[in-house]
């Protein structure tokens, strides 16, 4: 059960959309405090646990209720939400669990894995934005002042690929990871096949990531 004063910031992406977050994350710590509980893929989300107070999996039945019209839980201080939402549908539902008006970010913006150009609804060229700066720039419109987490830049020894596979949205195929990783080991470059659980890929050398533990 949640305390009365506890944010539930829920984060459904993969391990690529969870790094794109850490400044959100950032900021929302330092607005809330020790406060915030995460949602999401467990793995990657631990990946950040500085700015939570706890993680939890979402696969678990107890969170059920937040999908469900039907079922009932408790309510938190506030719902914060990292995703897509077009029809505003989970907004609307999440209302029932939290205290608060729910907080919405959009995680990206409409059409920005498609073409190179991005273009608007009018089909002009519009500017192109990074999605950290896409998400950051939505947070003042809450009261929320942005802070941009500051990544030390180091000198890399090995290159590690994760392909994923598409389903809402445009990725560069599976196969192109797997040729860049042949490529890139052929030269001798130190390099590594991630592989997600819901793929099965026909390299020998792919880890999972539970062997990453074993990696020096």
């Amino acid at each position: 059960m949640p305390h009365n004063d506890e944010v539930l910031v829920v984060h459904l992406g993969g391990l690529g959309d969870v790094c794109l977050a850490e400044s959100l994350f950032l900021s929302l710590r330092e607005h809330f405090g020790d406060r915030l509980v995460a949602l999401g893929n467990r793995r990657f989300l631990d990946l950040f646990s500085e700015y939570f107070t706890r993680t939890h999996g979402v696969e678990s039945r107890h969170w059920l209720y937040l999908f469900s019209e039907k079922l009932t839980g408790p309510r938190w201080k506030r719902i914060v939400f990292i995703g897509k939402d077009r029809e505003g549908s989970i907004r609307k539902r999440w209302k029932a669990h939290s205290a608060e008006e729910p907080l919405f970010i959009d995680m990206y913006p409409d059409g920005a894995f498609g073409p190179a150009e991005p273009r608007d609804a009018g089909g002009s060229a519009r500017e192109a934005i990074h999605i950290e700066a896409y998400q950051l720039d939505q947070l003042p419109a809450y009261g929320i002042e942005p802070a941009r987490a500051n990544i030390t830049a180091k000198k890399a020894h090995r290159v590690i690929l994760y392909p994923e596979e598409g389903f809402s949205k445009e990725k560069w195929p599976v196969e192109n990871f797997i040729a860049l990783f042949r490529l890139l080991r052929g030269k001798g470059v130190n390099t590594l096949l991630l592989r997600p659980p819901e793929l099965s890929l026909p390299v020998e050398d792919a880890l999972s990531f539970e062997d990453l533990s074993e990696v020096k």
